[in-house]
């Protein structure tokens, strides 16, 4: 069985136990998903830091309007090469601030919050899978 370990990043703690029931499903078609949660980028760069993730579904506007900015320039600097895939969900589209448009180039893809469906999670662990 592939596992697949993923950090939930966002203040809204809903869009975390909704994305993790939809993702536990996948167990039945043979993928293990480990689904971690944090709150802010703050608590986000140190459970980066001491844990493993192949995926990151981030929330850019938290506890600053740029706080998932500050996870994704983390994981530039630090995880560049360990192969961590980042989608930016957000309720906010749109909102990107020019001086962050340069670090978008890593990022693997977006998804609005009013947009994500249990099967585009499904599609995105799939994969990686």
């Amino acid at each position: 069985m592939k596992q697949i370990d993923v950090l939930v990043v966002d203040d809204e703690e809903d869009v975390y136990l909704s994305t993790k029931l939809a993702l536990q499903l996948l167990q039945y078609e043979g993928i293990d998903v480990n689904v971690k949660y944090s709150a802010s980028a703050k608590s986000a760069i140190e459970m980066i830091g001491e844990h493993t993730f192949n995926l990151i579904f981030l929330d850019i506007i938290m506890e600053t309007v740029n706080a998932g900015y500050k996870v994704i320039d983390y994981v530039n600097r630090n995880h560049n090469d360990d192969h961590i895939s980042i989608f930016i969900r957000s309720g906010q589209p749109g909102n990107v601030p020019e001086e962050y448009l340069s670090m978008l180039n890593n990022i693997e893809g977006y998804i609005s919050k009013t947009d994500c469906t249990m099967s585009k999670l499904h599609d995105i662990v799939k994969s990686l899978a």
